[in-house]
């Protein structure tokens, strides 16, 4: 240990005396090091971090894929697969074979009010055994148990998240069974939730949870806890000790098996036999649910990963960087070592001393890179999708400082045992002969080429990537959505989730859209019950008059509410037919208006005006196309054909929440201050959420995709850069190694202008082999991320020869110092020195 010790104070203090060398390789090794630290940080607390609660790993989640006849309704929680109906989960939950038990959740929208106060915020529905379930125990009074989930629509009662009974309410203790107004529900609170907990959702914060009985009243609609074909229940569990994820699955399958077979198959009304053969054959799967249920990690996870193989490049860059110079700086002390050797020093003790110096610098750079990694976790949140930003904090934990220390040593151990095995190697009759630098310079020189053209094709693939990625944002950006952007701005309201009825929730949209129609600028207000570019849809079978069904034909359209000057708001042409008029209103004939994909998926051609539909089941054809307009974009900016129907507001008016566009003659952002005033003024107990512009929409609608184009570039820019000081450094390395020669090559009338060229030409055999290698990686590359590009192909020959041109460039630019070097070598002072 003691003889460690001194090697790394000898490896210190031999670094301190190169300061520029040792800039540029600590550098080097802190930026790769840093960014790679700071992209596995995001992804364990996005995709990999366990929800805080006791032994999350047992823990599974519960699917079902198959056919749903009836009603589904699944959002951020997870996908369709995913999603039960209240009395299979009664049944599950009564004997959860192979659990402990098995718990069910659902996440709701929620206005909460307390001492008058009204705040939009996220609800979890759950279980009476929930946080028994999760194995966790109350801040504050109690948490919810099984008594409070015996009857639907009974126990108004309400446990709070720690984070919300802090932030919003103080953190007073005496909240304890005070009245929480939840969408208009007065419950009781009964306890808050521990700290650091805030739900089993990752990417929202749960602010109130609540009995899951209550969710007929929290979701205005009428009861029927019977229903076996309303699904909209998540459902999770905790095995029991000693039992498997697999053995739980066989066990479990068992009672699910009987249930669809006995109970809910016979109860299955108008579907046809192949889907009534598909839903017998439904079986529950499970999946590791120790990280909650949520879309975040499918979402965001792809992105993250990416990135992180993208830093990964940069630090293999960065790697064969400090290997270059180790093996150049060891080379110029080719002479010291064979003199340690000739001394009695074995190749095992010139190792270790070597690979001492190696771990200096990596000590060095690491400790530099905490700071880079802290400022890249600073930077990266703001650019991701707000869902991601939820989970991503600013700091490192134990695990990211544990990453930095072993990528450290993994990088200390592949950037120094090449060097440190090659040059131990030295002959120590060099040291007598004088030849020991030479000797060895030219074995390395070969080794520095080798590294140097795998700089080239690695960068080739980060720079690549980053063209791809570049392009599809620039592709996407372009895309004309349909419908109007500039001067509208949109906020949405929810006034059923402050409890009002029917009745008052459409006098509310209609105060509000006269209110706002009044307001000096604005020249059109209308409404729709699904934003646009929001991420959500809303869809239903449909049953169009002259078009044939069947078993396996695809009836299925999405559908949008809106109001009466929707489509003149949105500059919409109508192509045939009409718009929603006054007129459409309850008790007049129903009417809709579809676009160009649902005319064409249902054989309407240009003619569907006055063609009639049914919408859901029923026999009657009782709804009369009136209208039909152009593709446009609806839950997403990279889609826009899909089929779509829309129904007037006024004939449709249960609707809980709407999202009012607004088009003024004034700038978009000054009509965002008028809202808040005026929201405040028709009703200062309604928030008002999602207030933006509408190119604010478009814009976070490609958020990904900005994230995804800017880092690359950046780590392109880092690749590239570092490629380059590795081109530079072998090249100066291989002149001096040749300084006799080149003074010879002088003396004898070679002209300087030839000597610049040699070294050119070297400098372009090393770029041309490596771009070649980096071509083929940066379509393999590509091709794996193609399912993230939009309008791009992973092996696009424009993008190709850029980066191959940008790199040629880099390389010349590189070598153009020592080349003009070598052409100014005196030739006298050359063969002077030995």
């Amino acid at each position: 240990m003691k003889r460690l010790f001194a090697d790394l104070a000898y490896a210190f203090r031999g670094w301190i005396a190169q300061p520029t060398l040792l800039s540029v390789a600590a550098t080097s090794l802190a930026l790769g090091i840093g960014v790679n630290v700071a992209i596995f940080s995001i992804y364990q607390q996005v995709v990999m971090r366990p929800l805080p609660v006791p032994d999350a790993h047992q823990l599974v989640n519960l699917a079902s894929p198959g056919p749903r006849p009836g009603s589904t309704s699944n959002n951020f929680t997870g996908p369709r697969d995913e999603i039960f109906s209240y009395p299979m989960m009664r049944d599950l939950r009564a004997q959860p074979d192979g659990f402990r038990a098995i718990a069910a959740q659902r996440l709701v929208s929620t206005n909460l009010s307390i001492d008058g106060n009204t705040q939009a915020a996220q609800g979890l529905l759950v279980s009476g055994n929930y946080f028994e379930t999760l194995q966790l125990k109350p801040s504050l009074g109690r948490l919810l148990i099984d008594a409070d989930d015996a009857t639907p629509g009974q126990s108004p009662v309400a446990v709070l998240s720690h984070r919300y009974w802090r932030e919003a309410l103080g953190g007073n203790p005496d909240v304890l069974g005070r009245v929480l107004t939840v969408n208009g529900e007065s419950l009781n609170v009964v306890g808050v939730a521990p700290v650091g907990f805030d739900g089993s959702t990752p990417g929202s914060f749960v602010s109130v949870f609540v009995p899951i009985g209550l969710h007929w009243r929290l979701e205005p609609r009428p009861i029927d806890a019977d229903d076996r074909s309303n699904y909209w229940v998540y459902l999770f569990g905790r095995l029991a000790d000693g039992v498997s994820m697999e053995q739980a699955s066989t066990a479990l399958n068992l009672r699910y098996r009987r249930l669809i077979t006995e109970v809910e198959l016979p109860q299955l009304q108008d579907v046809d036999s192949a889907t009534r053969s598909q839903f017998a054959q439904r079986q529950l799967q499970l999946a590791d649910g120790s990280r909650g249920q949520s879309y975040l990690a499918s979402n965001a996870g792809p992105a993250v990963i990416m990135l992180w193989a993208v830093s990964a490049l940069v630090l293999l860059i960065a790697c064969l960087n400090i290997a270059n110079i180790l093996l150049a700086r060891g080379s110029a002390r080719a002479a010291e070592l064979s003199v340690r050797a000739s001394i009695g020093a074995s190749p095992g003790r010139i190792r270790r001393q070597l690979l001492s110096e190696a771990a200096a610098l990596g000590l060095i750079g690491l400790l530099l890179s905490i700071p880079v990694a802290f400022i890249v976790l600073k930077a990266i949140p703001a650019l991701l999708p707000a869902v991601a930003q939820i989970e991503v904090s600013g700091g490192l934990d134990l695990r990211a400082l544990s990453f930095a220390a072993a990528i450290a040593i993994a990088t200390v151990l592949a950037c120094g045992m090449l060097p440190a095995w090659q040059l131990a190697r030295a002959a120590p009759i060099n040291a007598l002969r004088g030849s020991g630098s030479r000797t060895v310079g030219r074995v390395v020189t070969r080794v520095l080429n080798a590294l140097a053209t795998a700089q080239v094709a690695l960068s080739m693939a980060v720079l690549v990537m980053a063209g791809l990625f570049t392009q599809s944002l620039v592709k996407l950006s372009q895309i004309d959505p349909g419908f109007a952007v500039d001067s509208i701005a949109s906020f949405s309201i929810a006034p059923r989730r402050n409890g009002y009825t029917t009745e008052r929730a459409a006098e509310v949209y209609a105060r509000f859209e006269t209110a706002l129609r009044e307001q000096p600028g604005i020249s059109s207000v209308s409404t729709s019950m699904v934003p646009l570019l929001g991420g959500a849809d809303w869809g239903r079978q449909v049953t169009v008059e002259g078009f044939q069904t069947g078993p396996s034909v695809d009836i299925h359209s999405f559908m949008n509410i809106v109001g009466e000057d929707f489509f003149q708001t949105m500059q919409v042409p109508i192509q045939r037919g009409r718009a929603f008029e006054a007129g459409d209103r309850q008790g007049a004939p129903k009417v809709a208006i579809v676009n160009r994909a649902f005319a064409d998926k249902f054989g309407l051609g240009d003619a569907p005006v006055g063609k009639r539909i049914r919408i859901g089941e029923g026999t009657d054809l009782d709804t009369e196309i009136v209208g039909l307009v152009p593709n446009f974009a609806y839950n997403t900016l990279r889609e826009r054909t899909q089929e779509q129907f829309f129904l007037p507001r006024a004939q449709s008016p249960g609707a809980s929440q709407m999202t009012f566009y607004l088009r003024g003659a004034i700038d978009a952002d000054a009509l965002l201050k008028k809202i808040a005033v005026l929201a405040a003024q028709i009703d200062p107990q309604l928030p008002v959420e999602d207030l933006q512009t509408l190119r604010q929409t478009v814009h976070d609608s490609t958020a990904t995709q900005r994230l995804m184009s800017l880092l690359a570039s950046a780590f392109a820019v880092l690749a590239t850069a570092l490629a380059a000081l590795g081109l530079y450094g072998v090249v100066s390395f291989s002149l001096a190694q040749r300084t006799q020669e080149l003074g010879l090559r002088l003396a004898l009338g070679a002209q300087p202008r030839s000597l610049r060229n040699m070294v050119l030409r070297q400098t372009g055999k090393m770029a041309a082999i490596g771009s070649v290698i980096g071509l083929v990686l940066a379509v393999a590359s590509g091709t794996a991320v193609q399912s993230m590009l939009f309008g791009t192909r992973a092996h696009d020959p424009t993008i190709l020869a850029v980066a191959a041109a940008l790199l040629a460039g880099v390389a010349m630019l590189a070598a153009a110092v020592p080349a003009r070097r070598a052409s100014v070598i005196d030739p006298m002072v050359a063969l002077r020195n030995d």
